[in-house]
């Protein structure tokens, strides 16, 4: 399944957190760096979390990543 249809509607819980990365990557785009280290249980969403931020950053942020030629 491609990234651009995971949306809202099949993410829970973890809205809070995706939040706060997008506003990391925000702060990178302005040239504030920073780090985040992710760590939890397996099957916890680490994975889920990020996939939705890189959906969002693709999608609504052209500037933050760039699309691939295809």
């Amino acid at each position: 399944m491609p990234l651009k249809t995971f949306t809202a509607k099949t993410f829970f819980g973890r809205n809070n957190e995706l939040e706060v990365l997008k506003g990391v990557a925000s702060g990178a785009l302005a040239g504030d760096a920073g780090d985040v280290f992710l760590s939890g249980r397996s099957g916890i969403g680490k994975t889920e979390l990020l996939r939705h931020l890189y959906n969002h950053l693709f999608w609504k942020h052209n500037s933050l990543i760039s699309k691939p030629l295809v």
